[in-house]
């Protein structure tokens, strides 16, 4: 069994916890040693830091892999200002450990994603969830693996159009601009600090979900195409053109600019328009984004990680 120790502030979106239970079946034990504990979920991480160091240090010493959560510390993660460079929690590692830096995106991350690659890079491998730090950086992909099984309804006729927008950072996902675009377009459900699971719940009830538009589709999109949503994401050609070679160019709207969003949200007030689109989301979802087939890519980037 392939031992890989995940450290950081906390877990982001309970990506960790999604490879901890999807990469046993292949053969990979993952740990997770935080400092914070955010949302309820994250109670079944499995160590926290620095209270139980000692015990994170043992775990390490015996770990084919080490992965590390650059640039995601609260509150300064969501602040610009200079780069701060971590050193693994405060634990015990060498530069003979086989080391992953994963970005999973912050303000901070975007403004000094070249320096951290630099920096980083020197000491193992840089790999990002996101394909805008894949496309900048020329790094490893590791895709989050979605498992939500919650599913929404298509439209029908004479239904309002119901849209939710769940920010992880409303500062980062043009939150206040969309509100206000949203207006007297459909019934707008915005979700904030809740768990996981409730969030999805809710996220089952609406036709539309709206992410972001910082260039490339997350976690929160690949989930709101799962649950079976018009996904609106702003996604820069850099993005598309990573997403077309790797054969997964997402089936939902094309957006880039607020605007855009406008102009879809006045094309989705036709129900059987957001129907199509709906089911047209989902199916991208069910074929490249099953659980088990994620996780084995994901299973690829750690092997190809603990080897170098």
């Amino acid at each position: 069994m392939m031992r890989v120790l995940v450290i950081g502030s906390f877990d982001p979106c309970c990506v960790h916890l999604r490879q901890r239970k999807w990469l046993k079946p292949l053969g990979i034990d993952v740990r997770i040693a935080v400092r914070e504990r955010y949302w309820e979920e994250h109670a079944a991480v499995d160590w926290e830091l620095p209270r139980d160091r000692d015990i994170v240090n043992d775990y390490a010493r015996t770990a084919d892999l080490w992965v590390f959560l650059p640039a995601i510390e609260q509150p300064w993660s969501s602040e610009t200002g200079g780069p701060i460079v971590e050193n693994f929690g405060e634990l015990d590692w060498t530069p003979e450990r086989s080391a992953l830096f994963l970005l999973h995106g912050s303000r901070n991350a975007v403004q000094h994603a070249d320096y951290y690659a630099q920096i980083y890079g020197q000491r193992g491998m840089v790999a990002a969830t996101t394909l805008d730090y894949v496309a900048r950086l020329n790094c490893e992909y590791v895709p989050s693996i979605v498992d939500t099984v919650e599913r929404a309804t298509p439209r029908r006729d004479g239904e309002p159009l119901r849209i939710v927008h769940a920010p992880s950072d409303p500062s980062m996902c043009s939150t206040s601009e969309f509100r206000h675009v949203a207006q007297g377009k459909g019934q707008l459900t915005y979700l904030n600090g809740l768990p996981h699971a409730s969030a999805m719940r809710f996220k089952a009830r609406a036709h539309v979900g709206y992410d972001h538009l910082r260039g490339s589709f997350s976690l929160n999109s690949l989930e709101n195409a799962t649950v079976g949503l018009v996904n609106l994401v702003g996604m820069s050609d850099a993005v598309m053109g990573e997403s077309e070679r790797r054969g997964i160019l997402p089936h939902w709207p094309r957006i880039r600019t607020m605007d855009d969003i406008r102009a879809w949200l006045e094309r989705l007030q036709d129900p059987r328009e957001t129907a199509w689109w709906q089911d047209r989301g989902r199916a991208w979802a069910e074929r490249w984004w099953k659980p088990e087939d994620v996780a084995r890519r994901v299973a690829n980037v750690y092997r190809k990680a603990a080897r170098q």
